[in-house]
Formats: structure tokens, sequence, C-alpha cells
């Protein structure tokens, strides 16, 4: 153990081997290989007395009380009882978690009891949703749900707070104390939330893949990551290259003109003071498609012109994957129900349909987009009078 040790609660411990460990305020709780508990720190309330007569499957430690989980899932708890935190309980559970104050058991059908002191409602029992795994922190209470979201109750558990929900991902695991939680992305990732925020770990978006177009200057940015505001983070390539032409700022931010088409994989990473993470990133320099519109059109109202060809092509793309778009500046006298597109592969047409009866002029826009949707735009104008009577 390491930290703070003023009540000998950070001491190691060597005399016997153990299967988990749990730390309280000033006090810390070790299950031993052969089912007792012990305990060392602060003792003032009894919450670090060895417990030897039971076996015990799990410890947990609270501000000032332990509990155990004995072989037949019952609560077996010591220490301050203030707000009766440490009463036992039958159960029976698989899990047991020790808040501040409260104390709450994870049953065998995913429901969650708690008792002990529940003035912000972190005791609440929580019968309405199953859980996979439970955690008590300060004034709050926080699991994963069968469906992986985490789900918190008690204070600061609103949009932004400390013990706010996390339903945007999938996890396995959470863990909280007074002011911050964190739990594990079925990913393998910590995400952290909460007001101490200086000593949030950071954490990488997984797999980012980027899109730059070749010989035009880029401004993308990978710093898509959760991360400490009070300490932002600096950026750098851990294996991999970047693209011809392109460099990274320690801010995240790309730059340069990409010259060489390809695919560009990199390990980004990502430290500051505090903790560092990586992630994969794929930079992907591709070209855009090309398209060569028909000429300017000159035509009567209500009269169709076309088909008029269209040629698109695109270098990584087959042309059969390319889309073709269009639309009109003048929906009066060429609406974009009129603009019909066919053909396929390299050989694409555009026919105009006008409104009979209508003069005037229309510009029509062309775009192809490709599988990276990449797209280039062009136009041509068509022209619509009444012959002279």
């Amino acid at each position: 153990c390491w930290g703070r040790n003023d009540q000998g609660q950070a001491v190691d411990q060597t005399g016997d081997t153990y299967a988990a460990v749990s730390a309280g305020r000033f006090h810390a709780c070790a299950l031993t290989t052969s089912g007792s508990i012990d305990c060392w720190g602060d003792n003032s309330s009894g919450q670090a007395t060895d417990q030897t007569t039971t076996r015990y499957t799990a410890v947990a430690s609270g501000d000032a009380h332990s509990c155990g989980l004995t072989g037949s899932g019952a609560a077996d708890c010591w220490g301050d009882d203030t707000y009766g935190q440490a009463a036992d309980q039958i159960g029976p559970y698989t899990a047991i978690t020790a808040g501040a104050l409260h104390t709450c058991g994870l049953r065998t059908n995913g429901t969650v009891d708690c008792w002990g002191r529940n003035d912000l409602g972190q005791a609440d029992d929580r019968n309405d949703v199953r859980f996979r795994s439970i955690d008590a922190g300060g004034n709050a209470t926080c699991g994963v749900t069968t469906a992986g979201v985490v789900d918190c109750w008690g204070a600061g558990t609103g949009p932004g707070g400390d013990n706010a929900d996390q339903t945007d991902t999938t996890f396995t695991s959470v863990a909280g104390d007074l002011s911050v939680n964190c739990a594990r992305t079925t990913a393998g990732r910590i995400r952290c939330w909460g007001n101490r925020t200086d000593y949030r770990p950071l954490i990488l978006t997984t797999d980012v893949e980027q899109i730059l177009p070749v010989g035009e200057p880029t401004t993308a940015t990978l710093d898509d990551l959760y991360v400490a505001p009070l300490d932002a983070p600096a950026y750098s390539v851990a294996a991999g290259t970047l693209p011809p032409g392109v460099m990274m700022a320690a801010n995240g931010s790309l730059s340069g003109t990409p010259t060489t088409s390809g695919d560009y994989p990199i390990t980004l990473r990502a430290a500051n003071a505090y903790a560092e993470d990586t992630s994969s990133v794929l930079l992907k320099v591709r070209h855009r498609p090309s398209i060569m519109p028909p000429a300017n059109q000159v035509g009567t109202p209500g009269t169709p012109i076309g088909p008029l060809d269209v040629f698109v092509a695109d270098d990584e793309d087959p042309a059969s994957a390319l889309s073709l778009y269009a639309n009109s500046s003048n929906q009066a006298v060429l609406p974009d129900s009129g603009i019909v597109l066919g053909g396929t592969g390299f050989n694409r047409t555009v026919t105009l349909n006008p409104t009979p009866g209508v003069s005037g002029n229309a510009t029509v826009t062309l775009w192809v987009s490709d599988n990276d949707n990449l797209d280039r735009i062009v136009t041509f104008t068509a022209s619509f009078a009444s012959a002279p009577q």
C-alpha cells in the first residue's frame, strides 16, 4: 500500500496471502485466500477489526465501517453504525459495496438493496433495473445495468452532475468516491467524470478514421477524447508515420497538404501530467471523384433536353460505386423533380424537363460522391425562352 499513512492505513501486509482488498477512509481490509478478513488502520469505531471466525467471499470498506459477504450470501458488517450502515443483512447477495455512510448489496436477480444514510437517495433500493455490478460512493451509488450503461442514484445524478448516468457507450464495471466516478468500457478503456476534473484520466476515442483529400490543405484534428480540461494533453505519434505532406501539432491538429493517396495507420498518444492513453488512428488519403458536366443548354419551356452525357470517375473506387445527384437553382423554371439522372458506371446522363410556359434561367448543380464521402461539384446553365410568335 502507499499514500496517506497517518493511521497506518497504507502499511504493507505480508503476513498472509490475499484474494481481494478494499480501502476505506482511514482503514483498509483484505480478504485472505482462506476466507478470513484482515484489517488495518484507524479502528476508532471497530471498522478495522479482523474477522477470523466466519468465512467470506468478498469484502467492502466504507468511511468507518466494513462488511464481508459470507458464503451464504449474507452481509456481515462491523464498525460505525450511526445511520444503520453496518447493520447485518440476510440477503442473499452476490456482491457487496460500502459507501461513506451507506452500504448496498447486489441480489442474484440483479436488483439492489441498500441501507444506511439516505438523506440524498443514495441508499434507495433499486428494484426497477437489473444490474451486473454496483459501487457505493460518498453520496451516491452507481451500477452497471444488464444493458451495459451506468445508472446512478443519490446526489448529483442529473445531467452534468458528479454522478450523472453514462448511457452513450457500454461498460463492464464502475467505481466511485466522494465526487468522482470511473467506469471501464467494454473496449477496455477507463472513463471518469465528476468535479475533480484536473485528475480525470485521458480516454482517447478508439479506432478513429480520418479522410484527407489529396492535394487539399487539411485542417483536421485528432483531439476527440475525454480529457482533463485543467491540464490539456500533448499529442504525438507513438507508432506509424503521417501521410507525406502532413504534420501534427501538439494540440492534435493536422496541417499541410497530403500528396500521396493510401492508408496510413498510426498510434496516437495523448499525455498530461496525470495520465496518458493511446489509440489506433487510420488516416486515409483519397482523391476526390471527378465529373465532366454537359455544356450550357438552351431550350424552350416544356420541351425536354437530353439525355445529356455526364462522365464520372474515381482513382480509388469503381465508377459503379459512385453516386450522382442534381438540383436546380430555379424551381419555377426547372424543378428538381424535372431533372432525371440515368446511366451506369463511367457513363451517366441527365435529362432536363422544364416547366411548360415558364421562361427563365436555371443553374443545374451536379455532384458525385464516393465511398469515402468525398464529392466533386460542378454546374452548368440551362436557359429556356418561348419562341417568338
